[in-house]
Protein backbone atom coordinates (compact mmCIF):
# COMPACT_ATOMS: atom_id res chain seq x y z
CA UNK A 1 0.00 0.00 0.00
CA UNK A 2 1.74 3.47 -1.09
CA UNK A 3 0.01 6.48 -0.40
CA UNK A 4 0.88 9.87 -2.66
CA UNK A 5 1.53 12.87 -1.27
CA UNK A 6 -1.94 13.95 -1.41
CA UNK A 7 -3.72 11.29 0.66
CA UNK A 8 -1.31 12.06 3.45
CA UNK A 9 -3.58 14.44 5.73
CA UNK A 10 -2.18 17.66 6.82
CA UNK A 11 -0.50 19.05 10.09
CA UNK A 12 -3.11 19.83 12.72
CA UNK A 13 -3.22 23.00 14.12
CA UNK A 14 -2.46 21.65 17.69
CA UNK A 15 0.51 20.18 16.25
CA UNK A 16 1.85 23.35 14.39
CA UNK A 17 4.09 24.39 16.78
CA UNK A 18 5.90 20.96 17.57
CA UNK A 19 9.15 20.21 15.62
CA UNK A 20 9.34 17.80 13.04
CA UNK A 21 11.41 15.39 14.97
CA UNK A 22 8.56 15.06 17.70
CA UNK A 23 6.12 14.77 15.21
CA UNK A 24 8.35 12.10 14.04
CA UNK A 25 8.96 10.50 17.38
CA UNK A 26 5.10 10.38 17.65
CA UNK A 27 4.64 8.74 14.67
CA UNK A 28 7.16 6.16 15.20
CA UNK A 29 5.71 5.24 18.16
CA UNK A 30 2.63 5.31 17.31
CA UNK A 31 3.59 2.37 14.35
CA UNK A 32 4.32 0.38 17.12
CA UNK A 33 0.29 -0.46 17.90
CA UNK A 34 -0.26 -0.76 14.11
CA UNK A 35 -1.69 -4.38 13.53
CA UNK A 36 0.02 -5.82 10.19
CA UNK A 37 3.82 -6.54 10.07
CA UNK A 38 4.10 -5.32 6.18
CA UNK A 39 2.80 -1.60 6.90
CA UNK A 40 4.94 -1.65 10.45
CA UNK A 41 7.51 -2.43 8.19
CA UNK A 42 6.87 -0.12 5.18
CA UNK A 43 5.66 2.47 7.76
CA UNK A 44 9.20 2.20 9.75
CA UNK A 45 11.28 2.37 6.48
CA UNK A 46 9.36 5.62 5.69
CA UNK A 47 10.11 7.28 9.34
CA UNK A 48 13.93 5.93 9.17
CA UNK A 49 14.18 7.69 6.04
CA UNK A 50 12.96 10.75 6.99
CA UNK A 51 14.68 10.60 10.58
CA UNK A 52 18.14 10.16 8.04
CA UNK A 53 17.26 13.37 6.21
CA UNK A 54 17.07 15.11 9.30
CA UNK A 55 19.38 14.29 10.79
CA UNK A 56 21.33 16.41 7.99
CA UNK A 57 19.28 19.20 8.29
CA UNK A 58 20.67 22.44 9.67
CA UNK A 59 19.17 23.76 13.03
CA UNK A 60 18.16 27.23 13.49
CA UNK A 61 21.30 27.88 15.77
CA UNK A 62 23.40 26.55 12.89
CA UNK A 63 21.98 28.63 10.52
CA UNK A 64 21.75 31.88 12.56
CA UNK A 65 25.72 31.25 13.79
CA UNK A 66 26.17 31.24 10.18
CA UNK A 67 24.45 34.67 9.48
CA UNK A 68 26.42 36.39 12.60
CA UNK A 69 29.89 35.23 11.11
CA UNK A 70 28.66 36.39 7.29
CA UNK A 71 27.65 39.71 9.55
CA UNK A 72 30.86 40.49 11.25
CA UNK A 73 33.36 39.34 8.30
CA UNK A 74 31.09 42.14 6.50
CA UNK A 75 31.49 44.68 8.64
CA UNK A 76 35.06 43.99 9.54
CA UNK A 77 35.38 44.28 5.83
CA UNK A 78 33.47 47.47 5.67
CA UNK A 79 35.49 48.59 8.76
CA UNK A 80 38.48 47.80 7.20
CA UNK A 81 37.70 50.24 3.82
CA UNK A 82 36.14 52.91 5.84
CA UNK A 83 40.11 52.82 7.74
CA UNK A 84 41.75 53.15 4.00
CA UNK A 85 39.93 55.82 3.23
CA UNK A 86 39.71 57.95 7.07
CA UNK A 87 43.65 57.46 7.37
CA UNK A 88 44.98 59.66 4.73
CA UNK A 89 42.26 62.46 5.18
CA UNK A 90 43.15 62.57 9.14
CA UNK A 91 46.56 62.97 8.33
CA UNK A 92 45.95 65.87 5.97
CA UNK A 93 43.74 67.57 7.95
CA UNK A 94 46.06 66.90 11.33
Amino acid sequence: MRADADDLPAIAPENADRSLRDMLYMLSERMRHLSTRSEVRELACRVAVLEERMSHTATKAWVLGGAVAVLVATMGGFWWIVQQYLSPLLRAAG
